[in-house]
This record gives structure tokens, sequence and C-alpha cells, in this order.
């Protein structure tokens, strides 16, 4: 429940939107070529890295663990097993230290939080009239709040952070008989809770000069956990084990680095586990399909907002009636959306065109010869009809 609600009223002319929305028209030009030049490099680049793969998929061998082959020496490899490290990872502010890959520190912090929602309406003539109302409440979050940049700062001040969220990582370790350094160390991921002791909150207390206690397993800063104030956190630990994992990689002086393919694509796999090779490789090909996808995604959707933008002017203009303001708005949405999606498929047909010209052009081949075909056996029917129909 909100503990401050702050509201405002602000009201805008039909002139200062009509020239905010020619403004705009700008911004949706610049968005319109950003989305045109994001679809055309997705696709470049999907190919490319597909490619690559490819490529990787049918060089790949799998090396022993126990020995580093001389024959292998710039190859691609595949190789899985035990991770090992030395040492202990430790925090270096409370202490607080365990086995594995890395140490992760996350830290909460109850302070003040800003949300905000407005309400517009259109006035005859054009005018808007803008209620923003904005909501204070105290609440624990792990992302520190600059209450500078709130609407109303006053009463709604946090303090700041005196520790924020951080990773003991190791640097080196092996995989076998080979070196490996953070590019590996740091696929692995933090899941195993670390107990805190009451020594941990001593030496933390000592650093931050305030008062530490152990509450649920994690260090509570603060004078009473079940009173929080503003200004409180709560910190806990996460370790990254040294287990089982999988990595394809160039094998190079000891170690293990990018593999370089013919097409400049940079060849890097890790997995969490024993995977083969021919696994990961299919993880790989289908994380490059989703982000394809993905970008497509946001090209078209820039493209729509780019286009609602540059036709904005059009339903400010009409909006000295609020009720043909809305109707041009629909139609200018719907434009917006109908020529957004239609430039997207446009550009992706293009750039397949000039990034695989050969397999574009089998693929209009075979797609006009079907068209024809259908055309043509649509045609026939009726002659055919014809002929076999009998004499009255």
């Amino acid at each position: 429940m909100p503990l401050d609600t702050v509201s405002e009223t602000t009201h805008r002319s039909w002139l200062q939107r009509l020239g905010a929305a020619f403004t705009g028209v700008v911004a949706g030009l610049v968005i319109v070529v950003l989305g045109i030049g994001l679809l055309a490099w997705n696709e470049g680049r999907a190919i490319a890295r597909a490619r690559g793969l490819s490529e990787g998929g049918r060089g790949v061998i799998v090396a022993p663990l126990a020995r580093i082959d001389p024959a292998n020496e710039g190859r691609l490899v595949h190789l899985s097993g035990p991770l090992r490290v030395e040492g202990r990872r430790e925090d270096p502010i409370s202490g607080v230290a365990a086995d594995g890959v890395s140490l992760r520190r996350d830290v909460e912090y109850y302070q003040w939080v800003e949300t905000s929602r407005s309400e517009t309406r259109t006035r005859l003539g054009g005018g808007e009239e803008t209620v923003t109302t904005y909501d204070y409440r105290t609440d624990w979050s792990a992302t520190p709040v600059a209450s500078a940049d709130f609407h109303t700062p006053a009463g709604h001040e946090n303090m700041t952070p005196p520790l924020e969220g951080a990773v003991v990582s190791a640097q080196e370790g092996r995989l076998g008989s080979y070196r490996v350094d953070h590019r590996l160390l740091d696929t692995v991921a933090p899941t195993v809770p670390v107990a805190v002791t009451e020594a941990d909150a001593q030496r933390l207390s000592a650093a931050l000069s305030r008062p530490v206690w152990v509450v649920n397993d994690a260090l509570y800063v603060g004078a009473n956990s079940a009173v929080p104030a503003v200004g409180d956190m709560r910190i806990r630990y996460v370790a990254a084990p040294a287990g089982a994992v999988s990595v394809v990689a160039a094998q190079r002086s000891g170690g293990l680095e990018p593999f370089l393919t013919r097409n400049g694509e940079e060849i890097y796999l890790t997995a969490a586990g024993a995977v083969t090779a021919d696994e990961m490789f299919r993880q790989a090909r289908d994380g490059n399909r989703m982000l394809s996808w993905v970008l497509r995604v946001v090209g078209i959707v820039g493209l729509i907002l780019g286009l609602g933008l540059i036709m904005g002017p059009l339903s400010t203009l009409a909006d000295v009636l609020p009720p043909v303001g809305s109707l041009v708005r629909f139609g200018t949405g719907a434009l917006a959306f109908v020529g957004g999606l239609a430039i997207g498929v446009i550009v992706i047909a293009v750039s397949w065109f000039l990034v695989r010209p050969v397999f574009a052009a089998c693929s209009l081949v075979v797609l006009v010869a079907v068209v024809g075909g259908v055309i043509w056996f649509r045609g026939r029917r009726p002659a055919a009809a014809a002929i076999i129909a009998p004499k009255p």
C-alpha cells in the first residue's frame, strides 16, 4: 500500500502538441532507418553464424583430458570433465568464503520506491490535460534507487548504499590437463547458498560501522530486522561449484581459446555437465535462430513505432475535435502496423537475396514454378471438363 501520494496536473496547448508531433517525425525517421539497418544486419549475422557453426561441427574432434596432444594444436576440440580451481573465494569486506569457481554477494536495500501512473484527456480545441500520480512506498529492492531522481525527493530520501553486489571469481582453472581462463569460468553459474556466521557479521559490522545480525541465513545490516528502516540491507552469498563442464574451443599453447572459422566467426561453446559436441552445436544453432527471430521482431516493432511517429501530426491536427482525432489515430496506427510489417518483410527478403543469392534465386524459381503450375492447372480444368461433358 502506498505510504505517500503526490499528484500533478499539466497542460499542453494544441500548438505545443503539434510542435512535439513534428519533432517526433524526425525521431520516427531515425527509428525507421535504425530498424531497417538492424534487420539487414541481422540476416547477414545469422547466416554468417550458421555457416561458422556448420564448419565447426564438421571439424571438431574429441580430445583426451589426461594429456595435451600436440597434433591438435590450433584445432577445434571438444572436452568434457570436472573443472578444478585452486583456493577459496573470499569477500574482502565481510570475510565470507567458499570453495568453488566464484562467490557472488547479493544485496537488497530497504528504500523509498517511486511509481507513477498518468491519465491524459484531450480537450476541445486540441489541448491536452495530463494528471500524473506519484506513489511513494518503502520496500526491499535489489537495485539501489537514487531518490534525487524522484519527482518529489523531499521526505523520500534514500541513503547512498555503502555496499553493492559483487562477484569474486577465480582467474584460472584446469580442465584435465588444459588451462582455462575466465571465458569458461564465468559461465559457471552460482547456485549454492553459502551459510554466514556471527563472525562474518562482526567483521562486516566493523567494516560498515553499523550493527549487523545473522537473520534467516543472511547478514542483516540495521538496528532491528523486525522493523526495517530506510538504509537497512540484507546480504546473501551464493557460490558457483567447480563441477563437470563441457567446452568446444581451439587448443592453443596448453589452453583453450576461441576458434576462428574461415568466414571470421568465433566458436567458444560451453555447457554445464557432460554434453556431447553434437548437442552443443545443436544448442548453438538453436540459440542463433532464436536470436535471429528476436532481432527480427525488435526491428519490425521499431519500424511500426517509427512510422507511427512519422504520422503522428495527422492525429494531432485532427484532435481539434477529439472524436475525430481518436478515429484518425486508430487509422494511422493500423497503417503503421501494416506498413512496418510490410517494410520489415521486404528488408528481410532483400537481405536474403544479397547474402544468399543462389539460395534465394532457387527459392524464387521454385515459388514461381509452383504458382505457375497452379495457374496452369486451374486454367486446364474448364477445358478438360468441356471435353468430357456428354452431349445433350
